[in-house]
C-alpha cells in the first residue's frame, strides 16, 4: 500500500507528539487503521479521516487509541468529532489545521507501518492501573525523603 500520511499530516502529527517515537507509533497506528477501514472509507477521505483522529486527539496518545476505535466502529461518527470535518470544507480546514500542500510533499513520509495494533481495552486499563501505581509509588517515596 502507498503511504497514506501526506507530508502535511506528518508535520502535525510531529507538532502534537513532539517524542520521536510517540509520533512514529501514532503514524504506524493511523495507516493500520485506514487499512483495517478498506474501501469503506469511500465517502470520508483517507487524509481527512486520520487528520480528524489527530486533531481531536490534541496530542494525547490515549485519544488515539479512542478515537481509531471509534472510527472503526463508524468512521462518520468519528468525524461527528470534529464538527467542521462532519459539515464543513475539508479542504480549507486541512489546509488551515495541517497547512497548505508545499512542494516536495509528494515524498515518502518516514515509517513505515511501525505501530502496531490499536491496544485493547483491556490493554489500556492494565496500563493506566500500572501508571496509577509508579505515580503514587513516586509521592510516597517524596514524603519519605522530605521528613529526613
Amino acid at each position: 500500500m502507498d503511504d497514506v500520511i501526506t507530508a502535511r499530516l506528518w508535520r502535525r502529527i510531529q507538532r502534537d507528539f513532539p517524542d520521536p517515537e510517540t509520533a512514529q507509533r501514532v503514524a504506524g497506528l493511523l495507516r493500520q487503521f485506514i487499512g483495517r477501514l478498506g474501501d469503506s472509507t469511500r465517502g470520508g477521505g483517507v487524509e481527512r479521516l486520520m487528520a480528524t483522529v489527530v486533531l481531536c486527539a490534541e496530542g494525547k496518545l490515549r485519544e488515539i487509541y479512542d478515537l481509531i476505535d471509534l472510527g472503526l466502529t463508524d468512521w462518520r461518527d468519528l468525524l461527528m468529532c470534529h464538527e467542521e470535518m462532519a459539515y464543513g470544507d475539508d479542504e480549507a480546514i486541512l489546509d488551515r489545521e495541517l497547512g497548505p500542500v508545499a512542494p516536495g510533499d509528494d515524498q515518502p513520509v518516514p515509517g513505515g507501518s511501525r505501530g502496531g495494533e490499536p491496544a485493547s481495552r483491556k490493554t489500556r486499563k492494565a496500563e493506566a492501573r500500572q501508571r496509577r501505581k509508579t505515580t503514587r509509588a513516586g509521592s510516597r517515596q517524596g514524603r519519605r525523603t522530605r521528613g529526613r
